[in-house]
């Protein structure tokens, strides 16, 4: 973080809107990695087990949306804005929210970590209303980056890759519009704390957003990078539509164990497999492998990359 922080103040270009999301994505980060560490201590230093399960209850959800919530989806807000609308296309939002939707992001996940300590510490529930104003904020945020970044417009560059990208922020709004059902779902399910959905909202965002946007990225820039007319390749719908149908079917079954646990966890691990083929095929039979090979007698002629590169 010291290196990137002094390449930042050495930078002679104009600071840019975006590079807010990527700092307090970093920031986010050293206080998840000092919160791991003190995790860590508290569940080696418990005198019993209810000691370690009160610990871990604490400790670990803060850390996770920490993870997630604060260092993933900062740090991919922040490239996907500089990086998405210059490269597919999409050109300027009507109305710039980059701000407003900074602030969304960071204070609904400070209001949340703040509220579910107090709530479990306390157990008093004018807490509970703090942490579900939390969960409500977050389908806001998400979609109002969703709408600045375009990915529902029609991209002027249309590539083979845009549909991971735009699917990659369906599955981010899916999963944000899941939370504010969450204290809703344990109470109807009678559970204090429902793992399985939180499992579910967690799939969502890490598989379904995260993965399949880091599947997307790379899918465009690997081939630039390779000196190959991505123009020329595969058009990745296999995988895409086999990655979909595990993730959508590992969220969708993992609720369903609460309901009809004989028939829900037998198929949760195909699901799995199906996720894992997709990887296959993509990573080894159209992208990395395929793309390694094609570039080795091209790389004395690299393409120019079709987007700009210097800062906005």
């Amino acid at each position: 973080m010291l290196v990137l922080y002094r390449t930042a103040r050495q930078s002679i270009e104009p600071h840019n809107p975006y590079e807010k999301f990527i700092a307090s994505s970093f920031l986010w980060f050293l206080m998840g990695t000092i919160l791991e560490a003190v995790y860590f201590f508290a569940k080696a230093t418990a005198h019993s087990e209810h000691g370690l399960i009160m610990r871990i209850a604490l400790i670990d959800g803060p850390l996770r949306d920490i993870q997630l919530l604060g260092f993933a989806a900062l740090i991919i807000a922040g490239v996907s804005q500089r990086f998405v609308p210059h490269v597919y296309g999409l050109g300027k939002p009507d109305h710039d929210r980059q701000t407003l939707i900074f602030w969304l992001i960071n204070g609904s996940l400070l209001l949340n970590i703040v509220s579910y300590v107090m709530l479990l510490s306390s157990h008093k529930l004018y807490f509970a209303v703090g942490l579900e104003l939390a969960y409500l904020l977050m389908p806001v945020w998400a979609v109002l980056l969703a709408v600045q970044i375009g990915v529902f417009r029609k991209p002027t560059q249309p590539d083979r890759t845009f549909k991971f990208v735009r699917a990659a922020y369906v599955w981010l709004v899916i999963a944000c519009a899941m939370m504010p059902l969450f204290p809703l779902y344990g109470a109807l399910t009678h559970q204090v704390f429902a793992h399985t959905y939180m499992g579910s909202h967690r799939h969502a965002f890490t598989v379904g957003f995260i993965s399949m946007m880091i599947l997307g990225v790379s899918s465009r820039v690997v081939p630039i990078l390779a000196g190959i007319d991505a123009k020329h390749m595969n058009s990745l719908w296999a995988p895409f539509v086999l990655f979909n149908l595990g993730c959508a079917g590992r969220v969708i079954l993992q609720i369903l164990t609460d309901f009809v646990p004989n028939v829900a966890y037998p198929l949760i691990g195909f699901t799995g497999f199906i996720e894992l083929s997709a990887l296959l095929w993509w990573g080894i039979e159209f992208e990395l492998w395929r793309t390694m090979n094609i570039a080795r007698p091209s790389r004395t002629t690299p393409m120019r990359a079709p987007f700009p590169l210097a800062a906005r």
